[in-house]
């Protein structure tokens, strides 16, 4: 194998400490490779609901993590198929590469239609969502223009049917080093450049939930609020948002939600950056049934 020459594959190999297999892989069609980063044991409770998401997708779940030492076999095991253990570099981007790389180790990888890349920056799904994938070859959950425009990498995926897995391994592995702590370097190098370069390579992108939609939706939106002369006083933050490159994720995390995606990002609940007007009211409201309330109050209090 080629990349088993280049410094990145070979830094990244060696950075592993430990895989646990909790499931086989026996020829399963999609993968997901699920990046994760906890402080304490109580912030990995909720990895299990995506876990289970993508599980009732028929992905098969790679976990990856840099080493912690706070979380126990019987915790992994409820939340992937396989747990890989790693030194800690490069962000989400190193994760995944871990990840990749034990992808082009399974037996059977030729046989794979769908590779699915997702991080735990959200606390998810709040009810029902099976739209995860799309028929192009890349794909991004949201996109951005803020910098310059790109697909977020929370949330990507290819299409192997149609996609070599060589075109994914240079990405990660024939261009900038990963293996580095400087977070302005992966975000240059991997973040900003993944629609630039997949689409530069000739694949055919998507977005699922493109911010233009979005916005198009918070328009609509905020025509309605003005007619409440109460909420005047957040007249500010609209007009910030339509005139001003946004984080989707952040500003359009409603119309996000409403539009299939009954995912809320973490940061957004815990630091609520951007002044989302009257927050966690709203979130309240769009939960839905009792129990996701009830749940999300729970994680809100005790893990974030």
């Amino acid at each position: 194998m080629k990349y088993s020459r280049s410094l990145s594959w070979e830094k990244i190999s060696s950075s592993t400490i430990s895989i646990r297999e909790f499931n086989r892989f026996e020829n399963k069609k999609k993968v997901a490779i699920f990046c994760g980063y906890v402080r304490d044991k109580y912030e990995f409770n909720y990895h299990d609901r995506t876990y289970q998401w993508l599980r009732n997708n028929d992905y098969y779940v790679i976990l990856v993590m840099p080493k912690s030492g706070i979380l126990l076999e019987s915790d992994l095991c409820k939340a992937c198929d396989v747990f890989i253990e790693r030194e800690n570099f490069g962000y989400d981007f190193g994760s995944y590469a871990c990840g990749l790389q034990y992808v082009n180790l399974i037996e059977g990888s030729e046989r794979i239609d769908r590779l699915l890349f997702v991080n735990d920056s959200f606390i998810g799904p709040f009810g029902y969502c099976n739209l995860i994938e799309d028929s192009s070859e890349f794909w991004g959950n949201t996109d951005s223009n803020q910098v310059k425009y790109h697909y977020q990498s929370y949330l990507f995926g290819f299409n192997l049917e149609k996609v070599n897995l060589d075109i994914i391994n240079d990405f990660f592995f024939s261009r900038g080093d990963i293996y580095t702590d400087d977070k302005s370097l992966v975000i240059e190098n991997f973040e900003l450049s993944l629609y630039e370069y997949f689409n530069g390579k000739g694949l055919r992108c998507s977005v699922l939930h493109p911010i233009s939609v979005l916005k198009s939706d918070f328009i609509k939106q905020t025509f309605h609020f003005i007619s409440y002369p109460y909420l005047m006083s957040k007249i500010f933050f609209y007009i910030m948002v339509l005139a001003r490159d946004v984080n989707p994720t952040h500003q359009l995390w409603l119309q996000l939600f409403k539009r299939g995606f009954p995912f809320i990002k973490k940061e957004l609940l815990r630091d609520n950056p951007t002044g989302y007007p009257e927050l966690y009211t709203k979130v309240e409201e769009v939960m839905g049934s009792n129990d996701c309330n009830e749940e999300y109050k729970k994680i809100f209090q005790n893990h974030l």
